[in-house]
């Protein structure tokens, strides 16, 4: 095991939003030796429900470096159970948070960087998940709005007649509340 690597994956880790406490698993998978390997978190329960993930490690062709591939999110509220498979991209990109999966998955949107393979690659888009359709067991097919959509959070206020509601110095922070998945209160 290389201590370059276990520190790119802790940082993934971090960057991800599952923090620092798997670190301990984390270390002794890549000690062991495992080619590929699981690592479960938990978020806990808030009014979502209960939002855990199935972390995927494997171990690549270069002897001793391990990837962190995907995470298997899936939040369960009362009896009912909804899960997506998020991919990691490798090499910068902006992959989609825990939190922000948790948002997805409770069927609100998310405004994030785009990091497709396309002359979209880079830009901000809005992001939900189709709950209603499934492209394969683990993934929900993923509904992607650019800005050339035409969609703009301060004129959705507008027409709603909150914004006139809302303090000038706190509108920012709701934007960027309801750009981020969370519920806000108005």
């Amino acid at each position: 095991m290389k201590a370059d690597n276990l520190k790119f994956l802790m940082n993934q880790l971090r960057f991800t939003g599952f923090g620092e406490g798997l670190f301990g698993s984390l270390q002794e998978k890549m000690e062991a030796g495992e080619e590929t390997f699981v690592l479960q978190a938990v978020h806990e329960e808030d009014r979502d429900g209960v939002l855990e993930a199935d972390l995927y490690f494997g171990r690549g062709k270069q002897e001793d470096y391990w990837f962190f591939n995907r995470y298997l999110a899936t939040l369960t509220v009362g009896k009912e159970k909804r899960s997506h498979s998020f991919q990691i991209r490798q090499s910068g990109h902006l992959n989609t948070s825990f939190l922000q999966a948790g948002h997805l998955l409770a069927g609100r949107p998310i405004y994030a960087d785009y990091a497709g393979k396309n002359e979209h690659s880079g830009r901000k888009v809005w992001m939900e998940l189709d709950l209603e359709r499934k492209e394969s067991p683990e993934r929900f097919r993923v509904r992607r709005y650019f800005d050339s959509y035409g969609y703009d959070v301060e004129r959705a206020l507008e027409k709603t007649g909150l914004k006139a509601q809302i303090r000038a110095d706190q509108l920012s922070l709701i934007i960027e509340q309801l750009q981020r998945g969370y519920r806000t209160k108005v």
